[in-house]
Formats: C-alpha cells, sequence, structure tokens
C-alpha cells in the first residue's frame, strides 16, 4: 500500500521540534459518531510518522505511563464517559481535556486481583495488543520490551481486551449492575446472517415495519406480517367494488 500524501522527514523533524521523543506517537481519532460508531474513544500508538488532523497527537508529561493512558482510554467504561460529552462528529481536545481519566498514581497500588503493583499487571497486556509489528518497536523498547512483536491472535485478543475491560470497571468503582449496563447500551448492530438478535437504535426500533415489542415488554423481536403476502389478511371486495375496479383498469 502506498500512502497517498508525502511529507518529507526534513518537515517532520522541524515539526516535531518541540516533542521530545518522536519515534513513535500517541494519537486517537478525531472523527466519531454517537449513533452509529460503536466505540468512540480510539486511542492507540503510531510509529513517528507525519499524521493529519484527524489523528491529533496526544503529549503526555509523564512518559512513563503512556501505555497505561491507552489502556484506559480504550476500555468500556472510558468510552461510556466520552460519549456522554460529545455532541457532534469531533473528538476535539477540550472534549478530551474534560474525559475521566485515571491518575498515574493509581498504577502504583497493588493490583488486588493478581498481587504486585498494578503496572506490572497491566504493561504486559498493553504490550501485546499493541507491539504487532517491527514499526512499532522503539515503543516496546520504551516500555522495556526487547523482544519480538507478538502474533495477532483474535481468540487472545478477545480475553485480554476482556481482562482489561473488567479491571477498569473494578479502577473505577463501578459496581456489576453498572458494569453490565455499559456494554448491552452501545448502539453496535449484527445486520448478517439468520437468528442473531439484530440491535436497532431507538429511533428505529419504535417505528413498526422495524421492530415490535410484545405486552410483556421483554424485547424480542416479532415479524410484522405482510398483507401483500398473507391471503387470509387481504380485504375482500364486494361485488359492485370488483366490478367498479374492473371498469377502471379496463
Amino acid at each position: 500500500m502506498i500512502p497517498r500524501f508525502w511529507v518529507t522527514e526534513t518537515d517532520l523533524k522541524v515539526a516535531c521540534g518541540d516533542i521530545s521523543d518522536s519515534r513513535w506517537f500517541l494519537v486517537f481519532r478525531g472523527m466519531t459518531n454517537v449513533m452509529t460508531n460503536s466505540r468512540n474513544a480510539v486511542f492507540t500508538v503510531i510509529p513517528g510518522i507525519a499524521a493529519g488532523n484527524s489523528a491529533p497527537i496526544c503529549l503526555l508529561k509523564r512518559v512513563e505511563f503512556r501505555f497505561a493512558f491507552v489502556a484506559c482510554a480504550n476500555s468500556f467504561v472510558f468510552d461510556y464517559a466520552t460519549r456522554q460529552k460529545l455532541a457532534g462528529g469531533n473528538l476535539n481536545f477540550f472534549i478530551v481535556q474534560q474525559l475521566p481519566m485515571l491518575p498515574p498514581e493509581r498504577y502504583a497500588e497493588p493490583c488486588r486481583w493478581a498481587g504486585g503493583a498494578l503496572r506490572d499487571w497491566l504493561l504486559p497486556h498493553v504490550l501485546e495488543l499493541t507491539y504487532t509489528a517491527w514499526d512499532l518497536e522503539a515503543f516496546a523498547k520504551d516500555c522495556g520490551y526487547d523482544g519480538p512483536p507478538f502474533r495477532w491472535d483474535e481468540s487472545r485478543r478477545f480475553l485480554l481486551r476482556c481482562e482489561l475491560d473488567a479491571a477498569y470497571f473494578h479502577l473505577y468503582g463501578l459496581s456489576c449492575a453498572d458494569a453490565a449496563y455499559i456494554p448491552r447500551h452501545l448502539p453496535h448492530r449484527q445486520t448478517k446472517g439468520r437468528g442473531k438478535a439484530q440491535r436497532r437504535l431507538p429511533h428505529q426500533a419504535r417505528h413498526p415495519r422495524n421492530l415490535r415489542r410484545d405486552e410483556a415488554g421483554d424485547g424480542r423481536r416479532q415479524t410484522i406480517p405482510n398483507p401483500a403476502q398473507s391471503a387470509a389478511r387481504r380485504p375482500t371486495l364486494c361485488p359492485s367494488a370488483a366490478n367498479r375496479r374492473q371498469r377502471e383498469v379496463s
């Protein structure tokens, strides 16, 4: 894949003059949509390359806790808080600065479920999810890891993300009911395959052509019968009306 736009390395170094470490950047997705996107807070690490305004760069004073920032910003609980702040399609810096990020001091506290410091438990998870290509070797070395990139395994990555989400539910002090509420109210929809539950937006769920709730209110999806395909529901015309329609057609 060849990039469409190119920037000279000299211009990049000039633009990064105020950044002490430009071998890799911590960026987030600036474009979002609270009605259709399943995740709104998407933060990641990229190599030290030029980035446009749709990938703003975050500069942190505590460099040693950048990996913790990435883990926290991609958690379910942080994404839910971000969703409450958004009013449009842009995730601007003034919104990011208002989001509830855990302070760095929390990661020096003991880990209640694994022993040792929370930082020691968190770092391997972030590295395995982030360091999947040699382009991010500088990031891995800054985190104290000198090995090869990790293999991309969907089942393994899903397990690591679940553990991180569960950990941040604890760190933010959410109850079991709150932790179960957040994933259920994400606007993701499954549209492929039969027999799968299809989640719709609130204004779509109320439309009779899309979804009908039974009287018990259990939320099960029911099919709306089509009168054009159901002879039993097709209205019967009286003889005079039938003759009049036949004359109009002829």
